[in-house]
């Protein structure tokens, strides 16, 4: 038996909350102010509303509905969600809002305006948009890798830094750390962004890229200047364990305080399996990359710079996609 889910969808929502307050097209148009048609074409799914009219659409709701009325929406508001093809954590995330009416009710309306798949014939969209995803996230951190590898460079050549590559004595230190971590982390930031197609605000879209870049910029100037690796090196340690406990501490310096940041202004519920996932995936990519080059049989410098390029490549794409997931639970429209 073929398996139906409901989509999540403006258009749907609105019918739910136009029938359960006995709220016309006509009457939603007047107390907008605007066109009958404009309105119709939101509730025939043609046009989506600016996130600006959501909080005029709830109060107009609102005010039609009864005590009554407003518990049905709630309600029928409530199954619909259940039902639908949302992630279970935002489900959570708005299910937690439904005993507070007008938040519930602005919060649902406002992902609905986020591109939310909907499943048609067995397959569904959600799927299909996380193949691509899945096939696009490694274009786009190259991408990201790119544009930051190339103004690095462009910043050694401005500045006459002597480094170009991560490897041991060839490493950014200072003032050139913090930069190194600006162009590195600015890149994947400003493309999640763009890949996620949020329907944010500027204000906190433009805020969250600030605050991820410059933590991360901060944490890159801790670990390059706090003698780490030094320390490490001469610990007495083997070759292949001093690489392996090195790229743990680095990736876990680089990765986890920009995600923390992403935690914090993304504002939802993520459960301890997906929050596990979230911090272990850069790490765990970056380690397999010191595993697998260290059975290149080359000498150590050469293989240094291979390392360190493969190293970037998996953490940056690992990170590009948790930045992804968070931009699509950002709280949109606040």
């Amino acid at each position: 038996m073929e398996r139906r889910t409901m989509g999540f969808s403006f258009q749907d929502i609105m019918k739910i909350l136009m029938d359960d307050a006995g709220l016309t097209v006509p009457k939603l148009a007047e107390r907008l102010d605007r066109e009958r048609s404009l309105v119709n074409k939101w509730m025939s799914g043609r046009h989506k509303p600016r996130l600006t009219y959501i909080p005029q659409i709830v109060e107009i709701v609102l005010k039609q509905a009864t005590v009554s009325q407003g518990i049905v929406i709630t309600s029928h508001l409530t199954e619909y969600i259940h039902a639908s093809v949302l992630p279970k954590e935002l489900k959570n995330t708005l299910l937690s809002k439904s005993s507070d009416c007008s938040a519930f009710l602005l919060e649902t309306l406002t992902i609905s305006l986020s591109d939310i798949p909907v499943e048609v014939g067995g397959l569904s969209q959600a799927t299909m948009t996380r193949w691509n995803q899945y096939l696009s996230t490694p274009v786009c951190a190259i991408i990201a890798a790119f544009i930051g590898g190339a103004l690095w460079n462009l910043s050694n050549h401005l500045f006459g830094w002597t480094y170009y590559m991560g490897s041991p004595g060839g490493e950014p230190y200072g003032f050139s750390a913090f930069i190194w971590g600006i162009l590195t982390f600015l890149p994947i930031a400003v493309i999640a962004a763009l890949f996620t197609k949020a329907k944010t605000t500027l204000k906190p879209r433009i805020f969250t890229l600030i605050i991820y870049t410059i933590t991360g910029s901060l944490f890159a100037l801790l670990f390059y200047t706090s003698g780490i690796r030094i320390g490490i090196e001469h610990a007495g340690l083997s070759y292949e364990m001093r690489e392996i406990i090195i790229v743990i501490i680095y990736s876990f310096f680089i990765s986890f305080p920009p995600y923390v940041v992403l935690r914090i202004c993304a504002k939802t519920k993520v459960n301890n399996k997906a929050t596990a996932w979230h911090v272990c995936l850069p790490v765990v990519a970056a380690l397999f990359a010191v595993v697998l080059t260290l059975f290149i049989g080359r000498p150590e410098i050469e293989v240094a710079g291979v390392r360190g390029l493969l190293v970037g490549m998996l953490m940056k794409s690992c990170m590009f996609y948790i930045t992804t997931k968070y931009f699509q639970y950002f709280k949109l429209g606040k």
